[in-house]
């Protein structure tokens, strides 16, 4: 997918969402990521941190591995801001 295409469709999926928590969740999120240098959270990480962070991203290329999303709300949904 073209970046173009991306953007048209991130801006028609926006257009679409009523529910402001969430979109001020993706806003703020967005927001974090651009402001960001590319690889500073990266390169803060130890090399333990590291290694964990690139485990646990092979380990979930396994279905078996993965947790459906109501099951991850459920169990955090006390820490969830209303």
């Amino acid at each position: 997918m073209t970046l173009t295409l991306i953007k048209k469709n991130f801006h028609t999926l926006i257009d679409k969402v009523e529910n402001k928590e969430l979109l001020d969740q993706f806003y703020r999120a967005l927001l974090f990521s651009a402001s960001r240098k590319k690889g500073q959270i990266w390169n803060s990480l130890t090399e333990e941190q590291k290694n964990k962070v690139l485990k646990t991203f092979k380990e979930s290329e396994q279905t078996k591995n993965l947790v459906s999303h109501e099951k991850v709300m459920k169990k955090y949904s006390k820490w969830l801001t209303k």
